[in-house]
C-alpha cells in the first residue's frame, strides 16, 4: 500500500486493524484475536527537506535510519534520540511508541519536535494537524496526541518535525558513586549543575553516564570543572565502542520502559534486584529500562502494581503491564477518532 488512499481501503476492509511499522517492537504490533494488521512499511519517502529551516517530512513507513542519513550529510539530526533505529525503526511507529533516547534529558522528547501530521481516524477520515513550519500555531495540536498512542487514535501517514545542528564533537564519561544511593546522589549533584548536560543515566551499581556535546576541543576542560564542581571523577570512555555492555543507549535486552522519578528509584531497584532483571535508569532517572523475557513479565507486572508503576513492554505481550491511569479520558478521545472501535 502506497497511497493514502489504497491505506484507507485496507482499513474500511476489516473490523479490526493494528496499524505497524516494521515491526521492531513486537508487542505494540499484535493484533486483536480475529483482527489484522495494516503495514506501512511501503509508505515510505521524504517529502520535504529545507536544511534552512530545519524542518522535514516524510512519510510513516519511511525508516529513521533514513532519516538520519539524510539529516546527517546536512550536519543536521533528531536530537530526541529515537531508539532501535539500527533495528529498522519507522517514523510512525516512533510516533506510536512515543519512545525517545538518553538525548531527551537536554533537549526534550518526540512530542517536543514534531510539527504536523496528517492521519486516517477509524472511520476513514482524513486529518491534517499541527503544519510544517516550527512557528506554527494554528488548529488543534493532533499530532502530539497521536504521540503514545500506540495506533490507537490514528494511523499515521506522515508527520513533519523540526530538527538540531549536529555538534562538532561529543564526549562520554562515567563516574562510580560506589553504590545506587551514591550515584543517586551524584545524579541529583549533576542535574542542578548549568553544565549542559546531553545525556545523564545511571546503573544499579551507582556508575553514573554522561554526555557533553558542543564544539571540538571544548568538551575535555568543560568535564574537568564538572569534575571539580560536584566533587567525582569522570573517567572518559570511546562513544564508538562497539557493544559496549554501559552504553547510554537502551540494549537490545532492556526491553520494557517504565516512567518513574528519582524519589521512587530506591524502591524500584529493590523490586528489580528480587526478579534478577537487568535495569538501566535514564534522563537523570525518570525513565527505567528493563530487561524482560515473555516469562519474567508476569512477576514484574505484579511489582510494578504494588509500586503503582506502569510499564510498557517492547518485546513481549502483554505491552501494558502495571498500573496504568484510569483510562476513562482515553475513551471519549478514541471515541471521538474511532466511534467504530476498529483500531485494537
Amino acid at each position: 500500500m502506497t497511497t493514502p488512499e489504497s491505506i484507507r481501503d485496507a482499513l474500511l476492509s476489516a473490523p479490526k486493524v493494528r496499524p505497524i511499522g516494521a515491526g521492531t517492537k513486537p508487542a505494540l504490533s499484535q493484533s486483536e484475536p480475529g483482527g489484522s494488521t495494516l503495514s506501512l512499511s511501503a509508505y515510505q519517502g521524504i517529502t520535504e527537506y529545507d536544511p534552512s529551516e530545519f524542518t522535514f517530512t516524510a512519510r510513516a513507513g519511511t525508516r529513521l535510519e533514513t532519516i538520519a542519513s539524510v539529516l546527517a550529510s546536512h550536519g543536521q539530526y533528531l536530537p530526541f534520540d529515537p531508539p532501535l533505529v539500527q533495528a529498522g525503526a519507522t517514523l510512525g511507529g516512533a510516533i506510536a511508541s512515543g519512545l525517545n533516547g538518553p538525548g531527551r534529558y537536554r533537549y526534550g522528547g518526540l512530542r517536543d519536535f514534531i510539527l504536523g501530521a496528517v492521519f486516517l481516524t477509524g472511520d476513514g477520515r482524513l486529518i491534517r494537524g499541527g503544519g510544517k513550519v516550527v512557528k506554527n500555531a494554528a488548529g488543534f495540536d493532533f499530532p502530539k496526541l497521536l504521540v503514545g498512542s500506540l495506533g490507537r487514535l490514528g494511523v499515521i501517514l506522515e508527520a513533519t518535525f523540526k530538527v538540531f545542528p549536529l555538534p562538532q564533537e561529543r564526549l562520554r564519561a562515567r563516574a562510580d558513586g560506589g553504590s545506587l544511593t551514591g550515584g543517586l546522589e551524584l545524579l541529583q549533584r549533576l542535574s542542578l549543575q548549568p553544565a549542559d548536560l546531553e545525556c545523564l543515566d545511571l546503573t544499579p551499581e551507582g556508575v553514573v553516564w554522561l554526555q557533553l556535546a558542543g564544539d571540538t576541543g571544548t568538551l575535555a576542560p568543560r568535564l574537568d570543572r564538572l569534575g571539580r564542581r560536584v566533587g567525582a571523577v569522570f573517567t572518559p570512555v570511546d562513544p564508538d565502542t562497539p557493544d559496549d555492555p554501559d552504553r547510554l543507549r537502551p540494549g537490545a535486552a532492556l526491553t520494557v520502559k517504565v516512567p518513574v522519578t528519582p524519589a521512587r528509584v530506591t524502591r524500584l531497584d529493590a523490586a528489580l534486584t528480587t526478579l534478577h532483571l537487568p535495569r538501566r535508569y535514564e534522563a537523570a532517572a525518570q525513565t527505567a529500562w528493563i530487561g524482560a523475557t515473555a516469562a519474567d513479565l508476569p512477576a514484574l507486572d505484579a511489582q510494578l502494581h504494588q509500586l503503582a508503576l506502569g510499564g510498557l513492554s517492547l518485546q513481549h505481550a502483554p505491552a501494558r503491564i502495571g498500573q496504568w491511569p484510569s483510562p476513562a479520558a482515553e475513551n471519549i478521545v478514541r471515541q471521538a477518532f474511532d466511534p467504530d472501535g476498529r483500531l485494537a
